[in-house]
């Protein structure tokens, strides 16, 4: 039987979550069932992952199957599975994340209806705790239906993120889509160059994906974004490559791309504002000042950020610090004075 999606659950050390996750996958229409192809990728776990994966496997044949492998991170689990992937689409779902199931069994029975030049499918999402309350869905400023991909998503500034997205295999292996490997966040690769290459979008408002936040070390939580700043811009330098390389055949893909660079190195800003070691953070807007003399457009896109949290102190943070040599230092031991007269006043 063809297989019309395949799903990618990159899992490390996630025996607490993986049966919910995977479970979540199985739906009481065998006919669709069996259009599915899940592929679990054991990134080298140390519990007892790569067994349930594989009771899955067993339980389910021929729609589940399991990679086990050393551990490369998250983007060598992409990569991996979507060398072998068979269905005409395909979709990642986190190992401590679930599927809505009655919204899953729908969006399946949509992409067996969808025209065969459909590229991209966009829909929406929760956020959700550990206990599955939902803390909030997201949606999408445009209307169902399909529509022309690049322009939509740049006249709608849409704001991309990983659970949204759903991709034609073959248009990944067209381009030779390839994750970074070896580091955390390279889930943001995956909304960077595809959408700019997809020619059709179809946006069907239905809540589909249950991303759980607050988990423990989980890799969203600020400390441990503040932690791995350096890392995220390495993957900002790797983003920018890409875009020297790759000639958009529109005005549209051009833009979209230089939007999700500009997101990548506002929030690095954010980071580094707050960053611990003042040397280098300072050292982060010095190379931020280069790259924005280079590349006008990265100076347009940082627009106000907010300086202080919890204050209605605003001003134009980035730009600032890019136009004044010292400013970074001083705003940065403002902030930590800030920060810690918040602290003594509670």
């Amino acid at each position: 039987m063809n297989k019309i999606l395949s799903i990618i659950v990159p899992s490390y050390n996630m025996e607490a979550y993986l049966p919910k996750c995977l479970g979540s996958l199985v739906i009481d229409d065998k006919n669709l069932l069996l259009g599915l192809d899940v592929i679990v990728v054991n990134d080298g776990s140390k519990d007892r992952t790569s067994e349930i994966a594989h009771k899955f496997a067993a339980s389910h044949p021929g729609v589940f199957r399991v990679i086990d492998k050393a551990n490369g991170h998250y983007g060598s689990c992409i990569n991996e599975a979507l060398q072998v992937a068979k269905g005409i689409y395909v979709k990642i779902l986190d190992a401590d994340d679930t599927f809505d199931t009655v919204s899953f069994k729908k969006f399946l029975s949509l992409l067996e209806s969808l025209p065969c030049d459909t590229d991209m499918v966009i829909t929406d999402y929760a956020k959700v705790n550990d206990e599955g309350s939902e803390l909030g869905i997201i949606s999408y400023p445009i209307p169902a239906g399909e529509f022309l991909c690049a322009k939509k998503l740049v006249d709608s500034g849409c704001d991309m993120a990983m659970h949204a997205v759903c991709y034609k295999t073959e248009l990944l292996r067209g381009i030779g889509y390839h994750q970074t490997e070896g580091m955390p966040y390279t889930d943001t690769e995956w909304f960077y160059l595809p959408p700019s290459r997809s020619q059709k979008l179809y946006y069907y408002p239905i809540c589909l994906y249950r991303y759980l936040v607050g988990r423990t070390g989980q890799t969203m939580d600020m400390s441990v974004w503040i932690k791995s700043s350096e890392k995220l811009e390495h993957l900002f330098w790797n983003m920018l490559s890409t875009y020297k390389i790759v000639k958009a055949d529109s005005s549209y893909e051009k833009s979209y791309l230089e939007y999700q660079l500009c997101r990548m190195l506002k929030l690095l800003a954010g980071l580094h504002a707050h960053d611990a070691n003042i040397c280098s953070a300072l050292a982060f807007f010095r190379r931020l000042e280069k790259i924005c003399l280079k590349y006008s457009f990265l100076y347009n896109g940082l627009d106000d950020f907010v300086l202080f949290a919890n204050s209605r102190l605003k001003f134009k943070y980035v730009r600032f610090m890019v136009q004044h040599k010292w400013a970074a230092l001083w705003c940065m031991i403002s902030v930590r004075i800030y920060r810690k007269l918040r602290v003594r006043n509670k």
